[in-house]
């Protein structure tokens, strides 16, 4: 038998049933350990059933504590220092993820955009969810552990260990990392436990839950509230592409969720795992954070465990503009991605193409425009997405002049326009002329 701690079974004498699930507990189903034919198959979950009664919070959080772990992601990143060394604007405005990351080499970005390498550190969550012969296996989010060099765990003795991504599934947002208990001393192990994994189809409007997870970076900290809402779809930014993406079929909860808690755990009062955090509503939010349903996420990290999952694919919003395409050939030299209604409502500000690059020579960087600047209107027309500005661009040739409408922001130092102001998400709007080149013309200078 493992030397991992057993889950506490509050005062319950409940005996282990024959039957074994993916979900129900055990490491090896009974029925294959002595069949040599049958390949024995990981199963997550505790091996002790959890509490037929709910629990008060205090219960929970303490069962609850052996089984969370913070890990620390060390990577190297292409970011854009859009305000000449001030980090990302568009992550400022759209850090849905709750990766709580710093990098090194702060201030050196050139103010235009342009990708450099930084080493970036960053901490989020993790939850002990099964074990092997040789391994702990931990879930959490895909981003979190996103392009390491270097992962470490710190379980709940605050031992450090250094662990391996096993799998992830970048369209669920989740991953399952490994730390070889060869690694981990005898006195950790005994106080570490594997978490029991319940059904997040049984949950309900109102009822309570407790969030777990490295808030801030400082180690595992707990919140209480209730289930707000189910099947949410939000939209987050893949920070690698810069691209907007959904993610659907999530559980909202008003318990305080803060940087730092993605991959941490949603439970219920029997203090069973019933969703992964993974995003909150916003820095102008309150009492807003999602996590993904067990019942979602378990299959996918069983599969993983077992070497038989086949990745989910992402799908992206599909967006369509009210505006017709034309044949022009006008060039204006920006990268662009959409500024989405619920982003603009989280944040307070307007819809419409965000600038993430501008080129060099182009005929924006010309008239001022800025990477980090949202375009929001051409010679009157409203934009509202990346392809309403694509479609009245195309109306345009090369010698075309246009009025183009622009929301600088504020960082404190001067934006784009001169007119930034110093509280960190101030914006304002001016209009700026465009004289249009071509894309050929561009592209030879």
């Amino acid at each position: 038998m493992s030397r991992i701690s057993k889950w506490k079974l509050f005062g319950l004498c409940a005996s282990m049933t024959g039957a074994i699930s993916l979900i129900g507990a055990g490491v090896v189903a009974n029925a294959e350990m002595n069949d040599p034919r049958v390949a024995v198959k990981t199963v997550l979950g505790a091996t002790q059933p959890s509490s037929d009664e709910d629990l008060s919070i205090k219960d929970v959080v303490a069962n609850s504590m052996p089984a969370m772990v913070s890990i620390t992601n060390t990577s190297v990143q292409d970011v854009r220092d859009y305000f000449g060394g001030n980090s990302d604007l568009f992550n400022q405005f759209f850090g849905d993820f709750f990766g709580y990351g710093y990098g090194y080499g702060y201030g050196n970005g050139n103010g235009y955009g342009t990708p450099r390498q930084q080493k970036s550190v960053s901490a989020g969550s993790g939850i002990i969810v099964g074990e092997t012969d040789d391994d702990i296996l931990i879930a959490s989010n895909n981003h979190v552990v996103e392009g390491a060099t270097e992962l470490t765990v710190s379980f709940i003795d605050e031992t450090a260990v250094n662990a391996e991504v096993i799998g992830t599934d970048p369209g669920v947002d989740v991953a399952l990392i490994k730390v070889a208990k060869k690694d981990i001393g005898s006195d950790t192990l005994d106080k570490i436990a594997v978490i029991p994994i319940g059904k997040s189809s049984d949950v309900a409007l109102g009822e309570g839950v407790i969030v777990i997870g490295n808030a801030l970076g400082y180690g595992q900290s707990a919140s209480h509230g209730i289930i707000s809402a189910l099947d949410r779809t939000i939209q987050t930014l893949n920070e690698s592409t810069y691209e907007i993406e959904e993610l659907g079929g999530l559980i909202q909860t008003d318990a305080a969720i803060n940087a730092g808690n993605s991959g941490g755990a949603m439970l219920n009062m029997k203090g069973e795992l019933i969703g992964i955090n993974v995003a909150k509503g916003g820095s102008s939010v309150e009492n807003m954070g999602y996590a993904i349903p067990i019942d979602t996420a378990e299959p996918i990290l069983s599969d993983i465990a077992n070497g038989t999952h086949t990745e989910t694919s992402e799908t992206a919003p599909t967006e369509e503009s009210t505006i017709e395409a034309g044949d022009g050939d006008a060039y204006l030299g920006v990268s662009i991605t959409t500024v989405t209604q619920d982003y603009a409502d989280y944040y307070g500000i307007p819809t419409g193409a965000y600038v993430q690059s501008v080129e060099k020579g182009s005929a924006a960087e010309k008239a001022g425009i800025r990477a980090g600047d949202i375009i929001t209107a051409v010679d009157g027309t409203t934009v509202t997405s990346a392809s309403d500005l694509k479609n009245l661009i195309s109306h345009y040739t090369k010698g075309d002049s246009a009025e183009i409408t622009i929301v600088c922001f504020g960082m404190g130092q001067m934006g784009p326009m001169g007119n930034g102001g110093s509280e960190g998400n101030s914006y304002s709007t001016t209009t700026v002329t465009v004289d249009f080149g071509s894309l050929t013309e561009d592209e030879a200078a």
